[in-house]
């Protein structure tokens, strides 16, 4: 049966009206002490706070939502809860971080400037679009690059969350990077090394906040081109059967095929989470109707299954593999989770 999708908008937001609210206490694993100023948020949303003076945190959250609560606080280890829905008060522990950046600082030392190594993190984790390029990385001396000449990798760390400050879509994210690589080919020239990617790989937990709370109708539209066409416009309209209302077409051999002959989805225990195939490699054609406005990506499989929920959120993140537009598009182009378009 065929749902549309401007119906699944509307129980989507309906579904947004039902909150439930989430409290507990962060302490200090050792000393048992109380932790002020721990980040507690909803990963990739705008659903966030932090600990008061006695450690403790009250958040109200969408019945909806299925992503990890992420607990942090600088100099600790971060915790990611999935198991927060029995409506108990949560006690956090947090372990005190054994920091590796002597380590990394030790066997960082190459031939290829940082500035060089900077420019390569931006263009691949901000990326290089029209959006991107209104983004500044604030805090970007806490990146540190190590260079691995064991397998051509370079590698980016920074023990505090780096702070993106996106000009465009006025949001103000902190992205908490658990891992960013760049596979690439190492040659010398004028005494100096250069890079050639070829590959990369990163992965964190996020929180967006709405800088100014923008109602502005600019910003809502630059926010809206953002998401069509977007992984997470794809999913959404996947998980309702609405592919073909809302301008996708999927190509497999160069023919369109129907999304049903190569793709399936299952229901799991939890009724908010769709179990789902992808066959085979397609291709992706979107169009949103505007004249210029259509877009080619590529989808590859790299897992048997992965998981989708009533957000359009999508894990494992890495099983699935997008290139072209889709995969084109970085951090400078991400919007929240909860994020609800215009229609």
């Amino acid at each position: 049966m065929r749902i549309s999708f401007r119906f699944f908008l509307i129980l989507f937001c309906v579904s947004n009206q039902y909150a439930q609210e989430i409290s507990g206490v962060v302490i200090d694993s050792h000393s048992q002490q109380p932790i002020e100023g721990a980040s507690i948020y909803f990963d990739n949303t705008t659903i966030g706070t932090t600990s008061n003076a006695q450690g403790e945190f009250s958040l109200s959250y969408k019945t909806s939502i299925n992503t990890a609560l992420v607990v942090s606080f600088l100099g600790y280890e971060k915790q990611q809860i999935k198991d927060y829905k029995s409506g108990k008060p949560l006690k956090i522990s947090l372990k005190e971080e054994v920091s590796t950046l002597n380590e990394v600082l030790l066997y960082a030392k190459d031939k290829v400037p940082r500035s060089d190594k900077l420019d390569l993190f931006r263009n691949f984790f901000i990326g290089t679009s029209k959006n991107a390029k209104s983004c500044d990385i604030l805090n970007e001396n806490d990146l540190v690059f190590k260079l691995n000449r064991a397998d051509s990798t370079l590698i980016a760390y920074s023990d505090k969350p780096i702070i993106i400050r996106n000009k465009k879509l006025e949001y103000l994210i902190n992205y908490d990077l658990q891992e960013f690589k760049i596979k690439c080919d190492i040659f010398e020239m004028h005494e100096k090394e250069r890079l050639y990617p070829h590959a990369f790989y990163y992965s964190g937990t996020a929180f967006f906040k709405d800088e100014k709370e923008s109602t502005r109708s600019k910003i809502l539209n630059r926010r809206d081109d953002a998401y069509k066409g977007s992984v997470l416009h794809f999913m959404r309209a996947l998980l309702v059967d609405s592919l073909r209302t809302e301008g996708y077409k999927l190509y497999y051999n160069n023919e369109e095929v129907k999304p049903m002959n190569f793709i399936s989805m299952y229901p799991t225990e939890n009724p908010t989470i769709k179990k789902v195939r992808f066959f085979k490699p397609m291709y992706i054609g979107y169009s949103s109707g505007k004249k210029g406005e259509n877009t080619i990506s590529s989808v590859e499989p790299t897992d048997t299954y992965f998981y989708l929920n009533n957000y359009g959120n999508y894990f494992p993140i890495n099983a699935l593999s997008f290139s072209g537009f889709m995969g084109y598009m970085r951090m400078g182009d991400a919007l929240p989770l909860d994020y609800i378009p215009l229609e």
